[in-house]
């Protein structure tokens, strides 16, 4: 994944997080929907002054907007049912982490 695509994925979580929609967003920095389109798939460069400008608009930080996290496991299985609640995804990740840990420790033990 490049940069902004990054920036447009991370974009597109926090725009869930707070319930906004693109053109929401779009309108509070001064850009038409379809610059906005282009920018959340990444299709757009964007400079430091606009990613600013969207996390001031977003009340997060540029670093939210620029970190690269590794996704360890993709989606939650049950996406395929629809949209999971991001709470919901929050609480199936710890589990998930969990769960890796007490594997990890019982195969230490039996070692």
């Amino acid at each position: 994944m490049n940069f902004f695509e990054c920036v447009g994925k991370n974009i597109l979580e926090v725009l869930l997080d707070k319930n906004i929609s693109q053109t929401q967003l779009a309108e509070k920095i001064g850009v038409s929907k379809q610059v906005m389109g282009k920018i959340v798939k990444g299709q757009k460069s964007i400079n430091a002054l606009e990613i600013k400008k969207i996390s001031e608009a977003l009340c997060i930080t540029m670093d939210r907007l620029v970190e690269e996290k590794e996704d360890l496991r993709g989606e939650p299985v049950l996406m395929f049912m629809g949209k999971v609640k991001e709470g919901t995804k929050k609480d199936i990740e710890f589990l998930s982490l969990v769960i890796g840990e007490i594997i990890a420790m019982e195969e230490a033990l039996n070692d």
